[in-house]
């Protein structure tokens, strides 16, 4: 199975501080096939399923190859709900279909309103593959009006083409995506065809569209929005770099110009690798994007995040991304997103070295939707838009997701392997997953169906992990390395309260270690305050007011576009609050100003572009009397920020010169041999960027000599934004300085050659070992689990892995500080209070401590960057071995943030620490592939020119005598 570094990151990783009442699990659904799985055996060698749609009706169709003793051909199967072969479907609930002379696939499904089937792969003839469209009747058979005998192969380009996506218009027109190979390298092609199967000549060039992105770009999934998007994911290649990215068409089939950067994006850390597959739309226009980050073998199961106009949401992961951070190599291809949850699938590499498939799943708390919601807000501020929400309550409700919980199943079959390629909802409650497993290359498609309940964290009833209904637990705040704010309310009516506080733990559910003659269990915690209360309540009810709370706004009537809005009312009494973008009634209001009664309420929106803002907010006391009238809050947000190149570099080899720069906020740039301080000037030679802060052109080849180019930008999104000087780029053609990269800072006129030549020295010498190191270490296949590892040799160290505070008696509101907590750990805690001698504990939250080397990851910009990989495993592996090096981690903890921040924002502070970490991070390298012996190396080498220069000298003495 999976190791525990696995389930323990996925249980954090969709939003880092979690707020939980319950997790989605999976599990095999026993009442499916054989416990879970159904094989089909179609070939004599070897049949896999590539693509999945649930029917209306509840039938699951696959769609994929199966293999004769000649070659590979379309295959489709159906089941049943119960998971046994359809024989409404081809007599045998199966299809094969030979469409060319050679190797015909599957890799797409399309189910029309009519019950006809669309599948879409390859098919091949005299060795090249080309567009292949097949439509089959509801019965399995070929539908002959479509194309030439139910078959459309299309060749697109010269050499070979194949179709990874289908989806259907509402017209019925059929929409496709797909690569095509090219002279230079794979395009990605978008298509249209008619019903009949014709390609729709109205539909970008004779229906079809071709776009060249990088060197070699292949496209994976298609995608056609609620708002009429074409959207298409995949992963193109520059050079040496490969990297996911997406691509937004409009209805015609042209790039889309508002999407991203002229109808293209990319994750914003383009220095480290990744690639996109499946893709799924949330109800507010944000995209997901499964896929991975990291190398060849070595690669990260990741999820991406755009938002509606294709932009990165910053506020997702690590600029955008969320990551597995596996020691084992990891894929996620496909995603889907439910009014429940979030699943991803995918494959990933079991203790034993064998491929086993992969789900996940993240639950959606819509009790505690307060992040998310921001992250909406904030992207709906993004597309510039103060228009009414949604209107449908219920999707709006349902789809608000909170802080997820992620739940890890993996597949494993002895002696075999198992792969997963696509997945889709039968209902609410259940999932398939579909691919192969097989052993000895001879392979079975595979169906697995997977029932998702919700459970707590251990699998006890519902009531464990929701806890005590008069204990709350609030979401973490201000987490730090090793601190955390819990807040907590304990609501009058428990009893009276002898003792109240915070328990936590790294496992789920912790408990007081002495309160287990008193503790009761959670579900008779809720079954007595329910039965005893409820009695209180009531009685209480009749006698309270059925006034509304008064609300007294204290949001601030300003803000600037570098700094977060935030939204603060109060309450004369008690009450729980909402607000939206619309004069809504409260049970309509879709944002959550308080989750728990209180008089003081806020939320945090986020970054917000320039522009004014109207929000509404009403509020209801624990009687349950709400506003009947909104309080309107106004505001305006004012960019104050400056464009402004934040770095600039150059790259030269035999002649040939790319220059690059760096931008605060999303630009276009351009660039000039001559000094100008008119932006306009630098129109005419447009530097290439994907991701808006990222810039670069190719400027040609020169002979040997001196040279000084200008950069110039302009804002993306306000032409009247410019940089305020160009900055120069020097560089200088000879052969000591070929396959060099120096760096420079944002250069004006005053930037002194002197510093920028030191400048570019150190960060060339902070690079030096690194690429060195990493290439011997992508060799390496022993590394160990580092978690394992920290975790069971930091049992005597002054960290915490579990433990409780005190904060006295009484009901109310108080707010805990947990203290030596263990860096990088994620975190179990709920509040507890004592009443009568019984311990009652309140719902379970969640939340990981930031973890450590911020020196290294601010000097190198990446929490990826291999130095900082390589520092942390070294950290994990070595230094937390014995009490001397962990106390040293420990001081490091305390004073490295303010040093990191300081050279976060200097341009010379990074290089300069780079160059200074080149001897440790080598050190680090050598002691994790060696062990300590390495040191005995240079001791050894001075021994033996010792004894050398001994030798030499003493015949030398002979001579002479």
């Amino acid at each position: 199975m999976r190791p525990r570094s696995l389930i323990s990151t996925a249980l954090c990783l969709l939003l880092l501080s979690a707020v939980t009442t319950g997790a989605f699990a999976a599990s095999l659904d026993s009442g499916f096939g054989d416990n879970g799985k159904v094989a089909v055996d179609l070939g004599s060698y070897g049949d896999q399923a590539n693509a999945v749609v649930v029917q209306p009706d509840g039938k699951i169709l696959v769609g994929g190859s199966t293999s004769s003793a000649a070659d590979l051909d379309f295959m489709l199967f159906r089941l049943l709900a119960d998971g046994s072969l359809d024989p409404d479907f081809n007599i045998d609930g199966t299809v094969s279909t030979a469409v060319g002379s050679s190797d015909d696939e599957v890799f797409a499904l399309a189910l029309q309103e009519d019950g006809k089937i669309i599948a879409g792969g390859y098919s091949s003839t005299d060795g090249n593959r080309d567009f292949a469209l097949v439509r089959y009747n509801s019965d399995g058979s070929l539908d002959r009006d479509f194309g030439l005998e139910g078959m459309v192969v299309t060749s697109v380009g010269d050499s070979d083409d194949e179709i990874t996506g289908v989806t259907l218009q509402e017209d019925g027109k059929i929409l496709l995506t797909g690569t095509a190979l090219g002279e230079q390298g794979r395009v990605v092609v978008l298509a249209r065809y008619q019903k009949d199967g014709n390609p729709d000549q109205s539909f970008a060039e004779e229906g079809f569209a071709l776009s060249a992105v990088g060197t070699d770009a292949r496209a994976e999934s298609l995608l056609l929005t609620e708002e009429g998007r074409i959207l298409v994911s995949g992963t193109y290649r520059e050079k040496d770099n490969a990297a996911l990215m997406v691509l937004g068409y409009d209805e015609n089939g042209d790039l889309d110009t508002s999407f991203g950067y002229k109808g293209v994006t990319v994750p914003l850390d383009g220095t480290v690798a990744s690639a996109g597959y499946g893709m799924a739309e949330r109800s507010d226009g944000s995209i997901l994007v499964a896929g991975f980050v990291g190398e060849s073998s070595e690669r990260d199961g990741a999820l991406f995040l755009f938002g509606e106009d294709g932009l990165p949401d910053r506020a997702f992961g690590d600029l955008g991304v969320l990551v597995t951070d596996d020691e084992n190599d990891t894929v996620f291809y496909d995603v889907l997103v439910t009014k429940k949850m979030v699943a991803t699938t995918g494959v990933t590499v079991g203790e034993d070295g064998k491929r086993e498939s992969l789900l996940v799943t993240y639950s959606k708390n819509e009790t505690a939707n307060r992040q998310l919601f921001q992250q909406q807000v904030a992207q709906h501020a993004l597309s510039a838009t103060n228009a009414a929400s949604s209107t449908n309550e219920e999707e709006e409700e349902e789809e608000d997701e909170a802080e997820p919980i992620a739940q890890v199943v993996t597949s494993e079959v002895d002696n075999e392997e198992t792969y997963a390629f696509s997945l889709a909802a039968v209902d609410d409650g259940s999932v398939v997953v579909v691919g192969s497993s097989g052993a000895e290359e001879v392979t079975s498609a595979s169906v697995s169906k997977y029932t998702v309940f919700q459970s707590s964290v251990t699998g006890s009833s519902w009531n464990t992990a929701t806890g005590n209904t008069y204990v709350l637990t609030g979401a973490a705040q201000e987490v730090t390395r090793t601190t955390a704010l819990i807040p907590v309310e304990v609501l009058s009516g428990v009893g009276t309260v002898t003792a109240r506080g915070v328990v936590f733990s790294v496992d789920p559910l912790p408990v007081l270690k002495d309160d287990s003659d008193t503790s009761t269990d959670d579900t008779t915690d809720d079954t007595t305050d329910d039965t005893t209360d409820d009695t209180t309540d009531d009685t209480t009810d009749d006698t309270t007011d059925e006034t509304a709370p008064v609300i007294t706004s204290s949001t601030e009537s300003a803000f600037s576009t570098t700094e977060y809005v935030v939204l603060s009312v109060s309450t004369d009494e008690n009450a729980y609050c909402k607000y939206d973008t619309t004069n809504e009634d409260y049970s309509e209001m879709t944002g959550v100003l308080s989750e728990t009664a209180g008089t003081g309420h806020s939320v945090t929106l986020g970054y917000f572009p320039e522009g004014s803002y109207t929000y509404y907010v009403r509020c209801k006391d624990e009687e349950g009397n709400a506003n009947t009238s909104s309080t309107i809050i106004s505001f305006d947000v004012t960019d104050d920020t400056t464009l402004a190149i934040t770095s600039s570099s150059y790259s030269e080899s035999g002649g040939d010169v790319t220059i690059t720069v760096a931008t605060n906020q999303k630009a276009y740039c351009g660039y000039s041999s001559v000094y100008s301080i008119d932006p306009d000037d630098y129109t005419t030679n447009s530097m290439q960027t994907l991701n808006g802060l990222k810039h670069e052109a190719d400027i040609g080849n020169f002979s040997t000599g001196t040279y000084t180019y200008y950069v110039g930008c302009r804002d993306i999104y306000d032409d009247t934004i410019v940089t305020t000087f160009p900055t120069a780029i020097n560089f200088e053609v000879a052969s000591l300085y070929k396959n060099s990269i120096f760096y420079a800072e944002n250069q004006v006129a005053s930037t002194s050659p002197l510093q920028s030549g030191l400048t570019s020295a150190l960060e060339a010498m902070g690079d030096l070992f690194v690429s060195t190191a990493i290439a011997q270490d992508s060799t390496d296949s022993t590394n160990t689990d580092s978690t394992d590892s920290t975790d069971s040799d930091t049992e005597d160290s002054d960290f915490l892995e579990e433990g409780d505070t005190d904060e006295g008696s009484g009901t109310g509101k108080f707010t805990t500080k947990l203290k030596d907590l263990k860096p990088g750990t994620f975190f179990y805690a709920r509040a507890y209070a004592v009443v009568d001698g019984t311990t009652y504990y309140g719902n379970q939250i969640g939340f990981q401590t930031a973890d450590s080397c911020f020196v290294a990851t601010a000097a190198y910009g990446s929490l990826f960057h291999p130095s900082v990989k390589i520092l942390r495993d070294f950290r994990d592996h070595f230094m937390l071995h014995n009490p001397v090096s962990r106390a040293l981690v420990r001081m490091y903890y305390h004073y490295s943030p303010p040093i990191a921040d300081m050279i976060r924002n200097s341009n010379v502070l990074r290089p300069m620490t780079r160059a200074l970490l080149m001897p440790i991070v080598g050190s680090a390298w050598l002691t994790m592939h060696f062990g300590w012996l390495w040191l005995l190396l240079p001791v050894a080498a001075l021994a033996l020119l010792s004894w050398f220069g001994m030798q030499t000298l003493h015949k030398e003495e002979e001579k002479v005598a």
